[in-house]
C-alpha cells in the first residue's frame, strides 16, 4: 500500500472524515519536517537546514485553514500569523520580506536571499537588512 506519512497509507483517507485527514496531516508535518528535523541538531551546522524545512511548514498550514490553494505569499502568511499569534499586528512589508528573502530564497535558490543574515543570537536569529 502507499505510504501518505510516515504512519498511515491510503486507507486511513477512505472514510472521507475530517479527522482522519487532519491525523494524516499531524503525522506528515510532525513525521516528515519537525522529528527530522530535530534530529539535525546534534551537528553545529544545521541551523539553515532546519530553517529550510521549518519554512515548509506554513504556507501549506494557510492554505489547510483556508480550505483551499491559493494564493502563496497569502497563505503563507496565514499559516505564520496562526504560529505566531502573538505577532498580529507585524506590518505587511515585514510579511513580504519574509516571504522573499526567506520562504522564496530557500525554496527557489536553495539559499535566503541576499538581504537576509541568520546568526546564532537568540534574540535575533533572523535580520533583513535593507
Amino acid at each position: 500500500m502507499l505510504a501518505i506519512s510516515p504512519r498511515y497509507d491510503l486507507s486511513k483517507l477512505a472514510s472521507g472524515l475530517l479527522d482522519d485527514k487532519i491525523d494524516v496531516y499531524e503525522d506528515q508535518v510532525l513525521g516528515w519536517i519537525v522529528h527530522p528535523a530535530k534530529l539535525m541538531f546534534a551537528n553545529p551546522h544545521s541551523g539553515f537546514a532546519v530553517l529550510t524545512l521549518a519554512l515548509t511548514y506554513f504556507e501549506p498550514l494557510g492554505q489547510s485553514l483556508a480550505g483551499r490553494v491559493g494564493n502563496s505569499y497569502a497563505s503563507f502568511k496565514s499559516g505564520w500569523l496562526a504560529v505566531y499569534s502573538t505577532m498580529p499586528d507585524v506590518h505587511d512589508e515585514i510579511m513580504r520580506d519574509l516571504y522573499s528573502q526567506l520562504r522564496c530564497g530557500t525554496f527557489h535558490q536553495g539559499f535566503a536571499k541576499g538581504l537576509t543574515r541568520i546568526t546564532a543570537d537568540q534574540d535575533k536569529p533572523v535580520v533583513l537588512h535593507g
